[in-house]
C-alpha cells in the first residue's frame, strides 16, 4: 500500500513539474515585428505586447489574442445579386484591411475579417439593386467607393481600417452573356461597314477630283497647242507671190498684202479667193480688211 502511495506521489509531482516548466516557458514571449499580443490577467485585459522580449506572470497572465498589424487581403465569397432590371448576376470581391487598435479588434468583434466580408456582401447587394445591368459594368469604381465608405464607418468600432475594396468578377447569366456577345458582334460589323463605306466615299471623291482636273489640264494643253499652231505654220510658210491671171491686172505679196481695187473684177476675185485659201486665217482677214 505504501509503495502504491509513493508511486502516485512521484507521478503527481512529476506531472506538476512538467506543467510548471511549461508555464515558465509560456511566460517568456518574443513578439515579432508588425505583430502584437493581447495579455489578460485573471480573465481581464492587462496590456498589449509589441515587438520584443516580454515576461508574463505564470498562472496569472496569459496571451489571449494574436494580431498582425500588416495589411491583410480577405476574399469576399461570390454571391447572387439582383439588378434594378431584374437580372441575376454573380459577384465577388476582395477586401484590404489593417488592424489599428488591437484592443477593439479583440473585444469589439469576434472575427473582424468575417464581419467585414459579410458587411461588404450586404452592402454590395443593396447598391446593385439600385442599378441596371449595363450601369454595373460601367461604374465599378463608383460601386467600390460606396462599399468602402460604408465599411470604413462601421469598421472604426472594430479597431480596423478598410483601405480598399475591389470587385473581382461580375458574371451575368448565360443567356445574357450570349445576347451581349451577339450585340458585340453586331456593333463590330456595323463599325466595319461604316468604315468601309467611308473609305469607298473617300476613294470616289478622290477619283472625281482627278477626273475633273484631267479635262481642264488637257483642254488647256489643247488650247495652248492650237494657239501655237498658227505661229508654227507661219514659220513654215514661205513668202508667196500671186501673179495675175489672164485678163486680170492685180498683184499680191505677203510682205505688202495690198491690192489695187481698180484692177479687181468678178473673175479675178474668184481666182484670188481660191488662192487665198492657202493663206492662214489671220492673213486672210487682214487682206480682206485692206481691200
Amino acid at each position: 500500500m505504501e509503495t502504491f502511495q509513493n508511486t502516485f506521489v512521484m507521478i503527481f509531482w512529476t506531472l506538476f513539474g512538467i506543467y510548471f516548466a511549461y508555464k515558465l516557458y509560456r511566460s517568456i514571449r518574443i513578439v515579432s515585428a508588425q505583430d502584437c499580443i493581447v495579455v489578460e490577467r485573471l480573465g481581464k485585459y492587462s496590456r498589449t505586447l509589441h515587438a520584443g522580449l516580454h515576461l508574463l506572470w505564470p498562472f496569472l497572465e496569459k496571451d489571449a489574442y494574436y494580431h498582425t498589424l500588416k495589411e491583410q487581403a480577405t476574399d469576399v465569397p461570390p454571391q447572387t445579386c439582383i439588378t434594378k432590371d431584374n437580372v441575376k448576376v454573380e459577384m465577388d470581391g476582395i477586401l484590404y484591411l489593417k488592424v489599428l487598435d488591437p484592443y477593439k479588434a479583440s473585444y469589439g468583434i469576434n472575427d473582424y475579417q468575417f464581419a467585414a466580408s459579410q458587411l461588404a456582401q450586404t452592402t454590395m447587394r443593396a447598391i446593385i439593386g439600385t442599378m441596371d445591368l449595363d450601369v454595373t459594368f460601367e461604374t465599378r469604381d463608383a460601386i467600390n467607393s460606396k462599399i468602402l465608405e460604408v465599411l470604413d464607418l462601421t469598421a472604426e468600432s472594430w479597431g480596423i481600417k478598410v483601405n480598399r475594396y475591389e470587385i473581382v468578377n461580375i458574371t451575368p447569366p448565360k443567356s445574357i452573356l450570349e445576347a451581349m456577345e451577339k450585340e458585340k458582334k453586331r456593333r463590330s460589323q456595323k463599325r466595319r461597314r461604316s468604315l468601309f463605306r467611308k473609305e469607298i466615299g473617300t476613294r470616289e471623291s478622290t477619283d472625281l477630283s482627278v477626273l475633273k482636273k484631267k479635262p481642264s489640264t488637257s483642254l488647256k494643253a489643247k488650247n495652248k497647242k492650237e494657239s501655237t499652231k498658227p505661229k508654227e505654220s507661219l514659220k513654215k510658210w514661205k513668202p508667196l507671190q500671186l501673179q495675175p491671171q489672164k485678163g486680170s491686172n492685180y498683184s499680191l505679196s505677203r510682205s505688202t498684202q495690198k491690192v489695187d481695187r481698180t484692177q479687181l473684177n468678178s473673175e479675178s476675185v474668184k481666182n484670188l479667193s481660191k488662192n487665198l485659201r492657202r493663206f492662214p486665217t489671220k492673213k486672210r482677214k487682214s487682206f480682206y480688211l485692206s481691200i
